[in-house]
């Protein structure tokens, strides 16, 4: 698995669904440190209006683990808002 992981196109989206076909409020958290999956995050809003992305500073991979305190903050303003039935496609962190 390490290495297939090391080909670009080693992912396989094939077995994760149609991201489009969501019926529920989807919160995707990326870090900023990787372009190819902030640009790549960007495009499921465009696909599904209860897809929500939150790009996270200072971040990689593991943005719960390197940001704990704004993940969490975000997380808990997505829950409200979804529990809230909101109807805006984005969520003001403060």
């Amino acid at each position: 698995m390490l290495k297939l992981s090391q080909h670009q196109d080693w992912y396989p989206f094939h077995e994760t669904g149609d991201v489009s076909k969501l019926q529920c409020p989807t919160l995707l958290m990326v870090g900023e440190d990787f372009a190819h999956e902030t640009q790549g995050a960007m495009i499921y809003p465009k696909m599904n209006k209860h897809i929500h992305v939150a790009i996270i500073p200072f971040a990689g991979h593991l943005v719960h683990d390197e940001q704990p305190e704004l993940y969490t903050s975000i997380l808990e303003k997505f829950l409200s808002h979804i529990s809230s039935r909101k109807t805006t496609s984005y969520l003001e962190v403060r």
